[in-house]
């Protein structure tokens, strides 16, 4: 292969890396992700409620996102903005909000940039958030916390059918009883935030019998 054919492959393979294809809105249930092996939460006991994770950009070859942009300013938050995300993004494990939405705009929310800076990514990010009630969707189908070990597919198969696509369950580790239990329902969107797909290439990582 000729050194100018290498060249162009390199440009392309970086170009690539830069580019998002879909978001991955990721919900936490509090109480098992307070209890997962190696966390600490300052808040004892936690809310029993999905909050918040993030807004992650994906791509569908799994490419990593080499990202850049602006950083999330403090002071230029609209109060009425930051009074939604102290109430549905808290940081769980330290108390300090902006540390953790600066981190996730950090991590990930710079790869959506364009379209979204950020004081828009937090805004989609709350829209999302608000939109889909995933634990009232899971009470409407008669499910709520306990120990009661639950199937992947029968949850999977409610939240589809509320949402109208696809969810990935997360689980972790609790680090008293070792069992695997939820910790995370990940739903997927398109690249322009609204439309939803199913989370394929988002897979979850539960087994087929967990605790939440």
């Amino acid at each position: 292969m000729s050194m100018i054919m290498l060249l162009l492959l390199f440009n392309l393979m970086l170009t690539a890396s830069y580019e998002f294809e879909y978001f991955q809105m990721v919900q936490q249930w509090a109480p098992t992700f307070c209890s997962g092996i190696g966390v600490t939460c300052k808040v004892q006991p936690p809310q029993n409620k999905f909050t918040i994770h993030g807004l992650w950009p994906s791509n569908f070859s799994n490419a990593k996102l080499i990202c850049s942009g602006g950083d999330l300013q403090q002071n230029k938050l609209p109060h009425r903005l930051s009074t939604k995300l102290k109430k549905h993004w808290p940081n769980l494990k330290c108390g300090n909000d902006f540390d953790f939405w600066r981190y996730e705009w950090r991590k990930h929310g710079r790869c959506s940039n364009p379209p979204l800076n950020p004081n828009q990514y937090l805004h989609t990010t709350i829209r999302m958030y608000l939109n889909y009630d995933l634990l009232g969707m899971l009470n409407a189908a008669g499910l709520s916390p306990s120990t009661t070990f639950r199937q992947y597919t029968y949850m999977e198969n409610v939240l589809k059918n509320a949402i109208g696509a696809v969810p990935s369950l997360r689980c972790n580790v609790n680090s008293q009883s070792n069992e695997d239990q939820l910790y995370e329902i990940v739903i997927c969107f398109e690249e322009n935030s609204t439309n939803l797909i199913d989370c394929t290439y988002a897979p979850g990582n539960c087994p087929d019998w967990f605790v939440w």
